[in-house]
């Protein structure tokens, strides 16, 4: 075999994962940490799917990656080991042994974990690196034995590290690299010889297809595969069907993990009686983990069983650490919503001053929190501390300037105050930040009301109905417009409309917009 001089089968692989990465970026792919949803639509390797027709994935998913980093280093590690090794094996032999080690690295992935997504090309470039290694041993090449000892050292030092970071990290697909390292090694030793190399490419081809039929057997009986595809349904807006795989995952065995997901499934639904018993079912094989305990009481407040609910989300609370309630304060909502919760469940049952406190003891442990005050604001108002709300909201809106929700709550608040102007100047600026929002609209609507302009506030509410057409509260309030405005017939249509949608709506009381 003699090298080549001219290397171009390395440049193109470069350029093609290259390429596709930011084709897939401009499609709207996160560039740093895209969801594994992100890259199933684009070819990345997955049991519940590649066993079930689409063997394709075996390949697409060597050129595809998970951000930045992940592709930046493959490139580093394709474009210095893929130089060498194109050079010493050839252009279509170096060519061959990246697709099969590729092939062979996702043939592992899948065997070894189904139910993960796979994507990279680090099981070609470990191929390359077994490939070398082996060529170099068994070769006998006429090179300086220190050079010839060197490279073998370097390349040998390459995979065991890497190998060793890939068992140390949960994320890294060690499978992927051994399984193209372990052909790209076979491969390797017979390079010297073009009839040998040719028997080791074409055992390898039907060692893949020959492996695929265990593949097969192992995704379509794993209880996880069902599971990451429940995941993957419910992260883009396929609840029911992710339900379903939930439900059949639960069948083979009921996990904390699954029975979670299947209580937020159940919550999402409406099921709310589902719901509770899956998140009590995942508490008693595991009452220290807080987020079942956090979707118990989120359910049963849903399920309008406050009593309940503030027992649960007391102990979801307790099951915080120091640092869990410190993140959820400063830069986490979904960490706040046991507390928020917990707060309107007290005030459901008329417990103000305790639905105060909660928001005002999560103030005094992160006094800038922009969560706690665009809260506690809401608490206020409805509990007829209007100064108090005013002062938490416009708190808000100074902390995050940029989120709508303070300043759509300062101006339904200001409105029946006769702060008619500033109550104008709040919505409208909500309205810049989050344009054609029913809700911000309809609160336009309020404040036209509140100033008088009567036929501008039934635009508004129009608009939000033509945008939420199955809300009854701006129904309702289209109503009310109407009849202030002297137009009974229109008025009584748009109140029969609303009773229609919701047989038992409950206007809030005069004079106090529903916030």
């Amino acid at each position: 075999m003699e090298p080549v001089h001219r290397f171009i089968v390395t440049p193109t692989l470069v350029a093609m994962n290259v390429a596709i990465f930011l084709a897939m970026v401009s499609l709207g792919v996160s560039a740093t940490a895209p969801g594994p949803w992100e890259l199933l639509p684009f070819g990345a390797n997955f049991g519940g799917y590649t066993v079930n027709g689409q063997w394709w994935r075996l390949l697409t998913s060597t050129f595809l990656h998970f951000g930045v980093l992940h592709i930046g280093f493959n490139m580093w590690c394709l474009w210095s080991l893929g130089r060498l090794a194109e050079r010493m094996f050839g252009n279509w032999q170096f060519l061959t042994i990246y697709l099969l080690t590729g092939l062979g690295g996702s043939a592992a992935s899948l065997i070894s974990h189904p139910q993960f997504v796979s994507a990279g090309a680090s099981g070609a470039v470990f191929g390359i690196a077994g490939a070398l290694a082996s060529f170099l041993y068994f070769a006998q090449l006429s090179l300086p034995e220190k050079v010839g000892r060197d490279l073998q050292t370097s390349i040998l030092f390459f995979i065991g590290i890497n190998l060793i970071i890939g068992f140390s990290l949960d994320f890294v697909d060690n499978a992927g690299h051994l399984g193209g390292l372990v052909v790209g090694a076979i491969l390797g030793a017979a390079l010297k010889y073009r009839t040998a190399f040719l028997v080791a490419a074409g055992t390898a081809v039907v060692a893949l297809v020959a492996s695929m039929p265990i593949a097969k057997e192992r995704a379509q009986n794993s209880a996880a595969v069902l599971e990451t595809e429940a995941l993957l349904l419910a992260a883009t807006a396929h609840g029911d069907e992710a339900l379903a795989k939930i439900e059949d995952a639960l069948e083979s065995e009921a996990t904390v993990r699954r029975l979670s997901m299947a209580a937020e499934l159940y919550l999402t639904r409406g099921r709310y009686d589902d719901a509770i018993d899956a998140a009590r079912r995942a508490i008693a094989l595991d009452p220290q983990h807080k987020p079942p305990q956090q979707l118990l009481g989120m359910a049963l407040f849903a399920a309008k069983r406050y009593e309940e609910a503030v027992d649960e989300l007391r102990l979801t609370i307790q099951l915080e650490s120091v640092d869990e309630r410190r993140n959820a304060l400063e830069r986490d909502p979904a960490g706040l919503q046991s507390h928020v919760l917990l707060s309107r469940a007290l005030h459901e049952l008329g417990r103000q001053e305790e639905a105060v406190k909660i928001l005002a003891e999560d103030l005094e442990w992160a006094p800038d929190s922009f969560l706690a005050h665009n809260e506690i604001g809401l608490v206020y108002y409805r509990i007829n501390e209007i100064d108090l709300a005013i002062a938490a909201l416009r708190k808000a809106a100074e902390l995050e300037p940029e989120h709508p929700e303070p300043h759509n709550r300062l101006s339904l608040i200001l409105a029946p105050t006769g702060a008619l102007d500033e109550a104008l100047q709040s919505i409208e600026t909500a309205m810049e930040i989050l344009p054609d929002a029913p809700h911000l609209l309809d609160s336009l609507g309020t404040v036209r009301f509140y100033r008088g302009e009567l036929d501008l506030a039934v635009e508004a509410y129009r608009d939000a109905i033509a945008l939420e057409p199955r809300r009854a509260v701006y129904h309702y309030n289209l109503a009310v417009a109407f009849l202030e405005n002297g137009n009974n017939a229109a008025a009584a249509k748009a109140r029969a409309e609303a009773l229609r949608l919701a047989p038992h709506f409950e206007p809030t009381e005069e004079g106090r917009p529903e916030i």
